[in-house]
């Protein structure tokens, strides 16, 4: 079952990728429905609204998986500060973007998270570009 999830959010992000939002969103709403509490499906939704434009719906997600992070119980510390580094990433890109602001360190900043230890399954959704 969880192979068929795995392959549900990899098919989710090459959509999104493509520019297929709408798809991609099904996709993961569906995972969020099934699994409210996971930091990952809420954290690609988060995502998916950042690349569709919709920062405001992102900003609300973003913080939504700071509190899932917060509460979890039963996530490691590594995994932990791997997800709130990246969700501190995109919150702080998005605060430059409208402000209207360039970022000039965003990928020295996007270079220290992606070398912060974490699972592997976490790091190959989350990986943050660097160019």
């Amino acid at each position: 079952m969880k192979l068929l999830r795995n392959y549900q959010i990899f098919r989710a992000q090459r959509l999104a990728a493509k520019g297929d939002f709408i798809t991609a969103r099904s996709i993961t709403n569906a995972l969020v429905a099934k699994f409210p509490r996971s930091v990952g499906y809420n954290l690609f939704n988060a995502d998916i609204d950042l690349f569709a434009g919709d920062t405001t719906s992102a900003l609300d997600r973003y913080e939504i998986c700071k509190e899932l992070v917060e509460v979890s119980s039963e996530m490691s510390f590594r995994n932990k500060r791997f997800y709130n580094a990246y969700i501190n990433f995109r919150q702080i890109a998005i605060d430059h973007h409208l402000a209207g602001h360039e970022w000039p360190e965003w990928s020295e900043f996007a270079m220290l998270v992606n070398v912060l230890d974490a699972d592997r399954n976490i790091k190959n959704l989350f990986l943050l570009p660097t160019k």
